[in-house]
């Protein structure tokens, strides 16, 4: 798969750009790449379960903290994005799970809340499923890196080119690959999960 400039690069000669060398060399190209790319990726990355940027983990408890309003506080992940499924361990029940087509979550039983990178929730054992910031493009599969490069390229083409009807097609090329994508995580989505059963540590 594609490395990370080779994606740039592929973004870039959509709007009739040259390559560059690097995302930091000063180039006009470079630094309209380095100023979307970070956050645009967790934006994309959040949009969907991608098998490549999922996983599962068991949440530590955050000690020495008991908030009033809340039994327990857990640490989330450093490259935690979005909610997946939050399991209680006690009970192996799902608390709640994040429906991506609708952009909302399933209704709860049990009370939770994310603020600053804590989970906050009112039972003693939680499993997390979530999506995190995955930035090894090798990773990607191939449908995705299509659909990337053009989310970069649509994103970067006010700045970098006055031609709409090159924007126009980098979205309509984005709008089909991000759907093809989708469609191939949704496959591969219903495969077993592995779970892995080591805790995150709490700052």
């Amino acid at each position: 798969m594609a490395s990370k400039i080779g994606i740039i690069n592929m973004a870039l000669r959509r709007l009739g750009e040259q390559p560059i060398v690097a995302i930091d060399e000063g180039s006009e190209p470079s630094n309209v790449m380095e100023d979307i790319y970070d956050i645009l990726l967790d934006n994309e990355l959040r949009q969907w379960s991608w098998p490549f940027a999922t996983t599962t983990v068991e949440l530590a408890e955050v000690s020495g903290e008991t908030p009033p309003d809340w039994g327990y506080v857990f640490q989330l992940p450093a490259d935690y994005l979005q909610i997946v499924r939050l399991v209680d361990v006690n009970t192996s029940t799902t608390i709640t799970e994040w429906n991506f087509q609708r952009q909302q979550f399933s209704v709860s039983n049990i009370q939770w809340k994310v603020r600053e990178g804590k989970l906050y929730i009112n039972t003693s054992s939680v499993t997390l499923e979530y999506v995190f910031r995955q930035e090894d493009t090798e990773k990607y599969d191939a449908a995705f890196t299509l659909a990337w490069s053009r989310r970069l390229a649509m994103e970067a083409a006010p700045a970098i080119t006055e031609r709409e009807d090159v924007t126009q097609s980098v979205r309509n090329e984005y709008y089909s690959f991000i759907s093809q994508a989708r469609g191939n995580a949704g496959v591969e989505s219903r495969q077993e999960l592995k779970v892995s059963h080591e805790y995150v540590r709490a700052r």
